[in-house]
């Protein structure tokens, strides 16, 4: 199953919950004024996302102190310089730098920030490839449900918007 089709006909949240419904796998790409996105699907589950205008892992495993900037730099090099093009992730564990662990909630964390800015998209294209396989040390163990993405962007949502405020007549 291919699916092609606007955000402004079937927004993001829609298409999503279809997804999840039908215990999908496969990539979904999005593309919009504001940059270019993909989230990659297993069962349903949401296991990976990239995104051209949210930062990259790297930074986001930095800025946590998992790991720092100078290891970072090395790992990436070994990845340019090398033949070996594994993820980022895998490298990072295999030097032991991160735990599987670690590394499946800091994914976990980047799914999170990638989304919502994916949810701020109302216009733009998406399209759905089915059977898109990933590397598995690049997915998020167990995934996230669309409901478990949902819930957490509402609750950030909430934590950023401003306090209402009553007007004493």
């Amino acid at each position: 199953m291919s699916i092609l089709g606007h955000l402004e006909d079937l927004p993001l949240p829609d298409v999503l919950q279809l997804m999840s419904m039908g215990k999908r796998c496969g990539v979904l790409t999005l593309i919009s004024r504001a940059g270019s996105g993909r989230i990659f699907l297993n069962n349903g589950r949401v296991v990976y996302a990239s995104s051209d205008v949210c930062k990259r892992l790297g930074y986001t495993l930095v800025e946590e102190g998992l790991v720092s900037f100078r290891e970072l730099n090395e790992v990436l090099e070994q990845q340019r310089d090398s033949d070996d093009k594994r993820p980022l992730g895998t490298l990072l564990v295999e030097r032991g730098l991160l735990t599987a662990e670690q590394l499946s909630e800091i994914l976990k964390l980047h799914l999170l920030q990638i989304f919502a800015e994916f949810l701020t998209w109302k216009k733009g294209i998406f399209y759905f490839e089915k059977d898109w396989l990933l590397d598995r040390q690049m997915q998020c163990r167990e995934g996230l449900s669309i409901e478990q993405i949902f819930l957490q962007a509402e609750l950030n949502d909430e934590s950023v918007r401003e306090p209402e405020v009553e007007f004493l007549a």
